[in-house]
């Protein structure tokens, strides 16, 4: 374009030489100096004849001009970052003075705004200046916002680059069986690269309980046994995490084969019958198979005459009159019958008779209480658990039908006795002792609203610990001593809520582990069980740490077999160290899931990794204990809670020592080591190709060297960490800009310990640069889940607080549904008060215990509407406890708020609450989670007709949080559902909105601010906008170029 075709005008206001081009002749836009509005002339015109080009108010702010030098209007580059965007950013990262030679956008505030309007914040080199946002207008429609267009131009570019095609590998159709693990990768690991950071593999359409593994690139799933014979459909897609559009997608079926599940038989008790005598005991057995097949009952073995099993598993004993006295053992046989006529899977349980007179010594009478009942066979569980809520043992109908079937008043008029077992409470369900209590959400809902329903709701997606067989010694030996520490309904003193049971309660969970998984216990270890359970029976301390630190998900055979080799290297010398020991057996009980691997951070930067055997679970625990005075009494004084953290990495000995040497006299704030690692800013620029580390060994003393992007920064503090003996994480997330992701260390900085409590800190390095971090994610060292920094952190807190405490809370809760289920009036369900009296003192022993608060709100919940007065009084308080304690952990009290609040039946009352919520979360600092409660909150508004001040409190939110890319997606949305009537005025606000995004994330394009300039686009040439459409197409066209970049002062 030649330049004589370049407008130029001079300002009215302060004289300043203006440009543009002829196509923006007549446009009304602000000088960039002075802030004076103005209109671009025509060619030959007069500033003094311009007319307005747009009704609405002009706002000088969002029409602050971009000046472009004649040469740049001339050249205009075709020209827009490609590939993917950069991930990791360094701190410092080196000013390219070329680029900020280049001007930026100024945004000069806005002329004062006629009344009604909310204000805001903008900025000015630097400087906050206010300017005007209008208030949202009913109807669906959104107010102008006082935002008006910039004139000045820049080309159209090229849209920003996608995902690399052909990452995801072609899946064919795949085999599974029920209850048997399948993984599939998706993404070879030498694809995957640099990926990892921007784009997410999710499941768009997968079977329940499928998920992505922790390496991010593979499916796992565990056919259930409502799953198979079947078809299961998969699709996943590679999605961007700044825009959710899918790079890619694979697709694959997975045939799911039956697995023959023996049937399960309900215990039978002995049987006692007299010579000429008759008495029937009917077997209850269920098919866990789904769908269910048909079962036939057999005996085997040594039977008896007189003694025989008809079609319905109705055993008849009837020794004849001559029959000796004898005690007899033989076997009721239950098989599967399928469709197509064949015998399926089959289980025995054993049956044990005695034949005796009536006088004889030491029979009792038919009434008298029965025998313990017979132990049920090991063939007769099912292989795979049953789910607690579904365990077929404790159906009610199961329980039921193992009672004696009694013969009707003409026989018994001959003389028939009826056997009877000793199954407790034929009407309910057998109570189990419960797992550590998850820390997932439990669910809401309830089928019943009875104890079944509160154990579901308990347990979340966590199995329950397996029953001991043996049911009469489970009942007599855990269930009983727990009812009675509570106590009966009438007594006002609750033993087992007193901190001075810790100790009784402790003890009796322990000791219903070893009798739960005494075989397992023995597998693991070894020949020398009988001497190790015996040295463990003398150091009750130890051995009650050591079992009750298993959780359901963990290998309890092999974590045993882990204690046994501590035990063979150290023998008495883990006296002093039970905690490192369960530290090490939890972790390391599966090496593939618990132990914190750097692998790939290896690949990533093209290094190798030692080819050396890496240390593993003795070599971790003998490192603190042959640098016990390096390690100032860390393994011995640490509760096991926070020393997984320490011993879950396979980091070479020699390089530990290395760090020790390093940092042993910084400990307390080694993680500043993070920024000392070199940021390879050329690995990021080649995306990957070409890195520092390149064939070079991965090691500590390298890594320190040569450098990384954060991703090994964070890596290298956190095993820095590791190697003091400080509890140290490495934490990835995403931050504000979307689509960046990135990594920090986080470590616990214990400063006091005692022997029951810490004082300590909770430190992070390197978690904020351009973007907020509000929550990390990292993969816990005992079950290998992936959880959150903040709930992590709520957890160590309380641990750290008090051990005690928080550990007796903690079986408290798994004692809770039994106490619930059997301590109430006659040996009923607790009452609703008595429960939340139980929930009250559980945290009062631990205020931050999550599980007494999810059952707190799950009970609101269940009985919203019909809360007695005293009941409502005390939800109130609870709410005020929640924003009181949980104000340094306010994730959680999203979790919870609602069945919390649930007292308040007024509607504008709740809507009260709620801003209270928005405003602890404001203050906080918080935005994340704001976006998170604004919806529910905006849609009650909406219910009562406050559609006005609903859209008010989104835009409010949208322009004081525009940087925020993780989270204004979802908020524009539900704006644009409200503005679809009134798009023009939509537009408006866009307008302001986009222009409030910063350009750049460090000297780099902002992807987020690509991705809201392609919306706004998009939504301009829907609305027949063509001038914004190509206002913002130029202005993104400046920001992909490099010429468009953040100024000072700018979020």
């Amino acid at each position: 374009m030649p330049a004589t075709d370049i407008l130029s005008f001079d300002c009215p206001g302060c004289g300043k030489t203006l440009k543009a081009k002829p196509s923006h002749a007549g446009r009304t836009t602000a000088c960039p100096k002075c802030g004076e509005s103005l209109t671009v002339p025509t060619a030959g015109g007069a500033a003094d004849d311009l007319q307005e080009a747009f009704t609405q108010e002009p706002a000088a702010d969002a029409a602050a001009g971009f000046e472009p030098p004649a040469e740049e209007v001339e050249e205009f580059p075709p020209m827009i970052r490609t590939g993917p965007v950069v991930r990791d950013e360094p701190e410092d990262e080196p000013t390219d003075e070329a680029a900020e030679a280049a001007p930026a956008i100024e945004r000069p505030a806005s002329p004062r705004s006629r009344g009604g309007r909310r204000r805001g914040r903008s900025a000015d080199d630097g400087e906050a200046r206010t300017k005007t946002l209008p208030l949202a207008i009913g109807g669906g429609a959104v107010a102008a916002l006082g935002l008006g267009l910039a004139a000045w131009a820049f080309w159209p570019g090229d849209e920003t680059a996608t995902a690399d095609a052909g990452l995801l590998t072609p899946i064919a159709e795949q085999s599974a069986t029920e209850g048997e693990t399948l993984e599939v990768v998706l993404v070879p690991a030498d694809r995957l690269g640099s990926m990892a950071e921007t784009h997410a593999l999710t499941l768009t359409q997968a079977p329940d309980g499928a998920r992505i593994g922790r390496d991010g690139r593979t499916f796992t799933w565990t056919p259930g046994e409502a799953d198979g014979p079947g078809v299961a459909s998969v699709t996943a897609a590679l999605t961007h995490r700044a825009t959710g559009e899918a790079a890619e997608t694979v697709a694959f079926d997975i045939q799911v084969a039956e697995e023959d599940l023996s049937p399960w038989i309900a215990p039978l008790a002995a049987v006692t019958v007299g010579p000429g005598e008759s008495l029937t005991l009917k077997v209850s057995a269920e098919d866990p198979d789904q769908p269910a097949n048909a079962l036939a009952f057999e005996l085997e073995g040594d039977v008896p005459a007189g003694v025989s099993v008809d079609g319905e598993g109705v055993i008849t004993f009837a020794p004849p009159a001559d029959a000796p006295q004898v005690d007899s053992a033989f076997g009721v046989k239950v098989v599967e019958q399928r469709a197509d006529g064949t015998a399926g899977a089959s289980s025995v349980a054993p049956v044990r008779l005695s034949v005796m007179s009536k006088n004889a010594p030491g029979r009792k009478p038919a009434s008298a209480e029965p025998e313990p009942a017979v132990a049920m066979a090991e063939p007769a569980a099912p292989d795979t658990p049953v789910p607690a809520a579904d365990e077929p043992a404790m159906a009610e109908s199961a329980v039921a039908d193992a009672a004696m079937t009694t013969p009707d008043a003409a026989t018994a008029a001959e003389g028939t006795t009826v056997a009877m077992t000793d199954d407790p409470a034929p009407a309910e369900s057998m109570p189990e002792p419960m797992p550590a209590p998850t820390e997932e959400p439990a669910p809401a809902e309830s089928s019943e609203g009875g104890v079944s329903a509160s154990v579901t709701a308990m347990l979340g997606n966590e199995a329950a610990v397996p029953l001991n067989e043996n049911a009469a010694a489970y009942e007599e030996n855990f269930v009983a001593p727990l009812v009675a520490m509570y106590g009966g309904p009438d007594e006002r003193r609750r033993p087992l809520l007193s901190p001075k049971e810790y100790g009784t309660l402790r003890a009796l969970f322990a000791e219903e582990f070893a009798r739960a998984h005494e075989d397992q216990i023995r597998a693991g270890f070894g020949e020398k069980a009988d001497e190790i359970m015996a040295w463990l029976k003398e150091r009750p301390e130890v051995r009650e740490t050591l079992f009750n630190a298993f959780k359901p998900s963990d290998d309890v055979a092999a974590g045993m077999t882990v204690f046994r080799q501590l035990y063979d290297e150290f023998g008495d010398g883990l006296d002093k160290y039970g905690g490192l020991a369960t530290a090490a057996a939890v972790v390391w009980d599966d090496p593939e899931r618990g132990p914190y691997n750097y692998e790939f951070h290896a690949k990533r930067a093209k290094a190798t990794l030692p080819a050396s055997e890496l240390p593993a679970a003795v070599e971790n625990v003998r490192y603190f204990l042959d640098r016990e005075a390096a390690m100032q009494g860390r393994a011995e004084r640490l509760p096991w809670e926070l020393l997984v953290l320490t011993v879950d990495h396979e980091t070479p000995i020699d390089e530990r020592d290395w760090a020790l040497t390093m940092y042993g006299n910084v400990r307390n704030q080694f993680g500043k080591c993070y920024s000392q690692v070199p940021y390879d800013t050329n690995m990021i620029k080649t995306d990957e190709r070409e890195t520092e580390l390149d064939g070079l060994p991965y090691t500590l003393p390298t890594i320190l060297e040569k450098g990384g992007v954060c991703a090994h920064q964070a890596d290298y503090a956190a095993r820095v960490g590791k190697s003091l003996g400080v509890p140290a994480m490495y934490v990835r997330g995403d931050g504000k800009f979307g689509g960046a992701g990135h990594a920090w260390v986080m470590w616990v900085d214990v400063t006091g310990v005692t022997d029951s409590a810490l004082k300590f800190t909770l430190e992070s390095h390197g978690r904020y640069q351009d973007d907020n971090y509000y929550v990390g994610y990292l993969n816990e060292p005992q079950t290998g889940e992936e959880t959150t920094d903040r709930d992590l952190m709520r957890r160590l807190h309380s641990v750290a607080t008090d051990r005690n405490a928080s550990r007796h809370a903690d079986l408290l809760m798994r004692a809770y549904p039994i106490v619930a289920q059997r301590a109430g009036e006659g040996g009923e369900e607790l009452s609703m008060d008595a429960r939340l009296d139980y929930l009250d003192a559980v945290n009062q022993i631990d205020t931050w215990n999550g599980a007494a608060w999810r059952e707190r709100a799950r009970l609101g919940t269940e009985n919203a509407g019909n809360l007695s007065k005293d009941q409502t009084r005390r939800y109130k308080q609870d709410l005020k406890r929640l924003f009181r304690d949980f104000a340094p952990f306010p994730d959680f009290t999203q979790e919870v708020f609602a069945g919390i609040s649930v007292y308040e039946t007024d509607e504008e009352k709740r809507l009260e609450l709620t801003r209270q919520l928005l405003d602890a979360y404001a203050a906080a600092g918080r935005p994340d989670l704001s976006f998170e409660t604004l919806p529910a909150y905006v849609d009650s508004l909406i219910a009562q007709n406050r559609t006005a001040e609903g859209v008010g409190l989104i835009t409010d939110a949208l322009m004081k949080y525009a940087d925020e890319g993780r989270y204004t997606p979802a908020a524009l949305d539900r704006l644009d559902e409200l503005g679809a009537e009134s798009p023009q005025e939509l537009i408006e606000f866009y307008k302001g909105f986009v222009m409030a995004i910063p350009p750049t994330r460090g000297n780099s394009p902002s992807e987020y601010a690509v991705a809201m300039h392609k919306r706004i686009i998009e939504k301009a040439q829907a609305a027949n906008m063509p001038d914004v459409a190509e206002y913002f197409t130029e202005r993104m066209r400046a920001i992909g170029s490099g010429k468009l970049k953040t100024k000072n002062g700018q979020r």
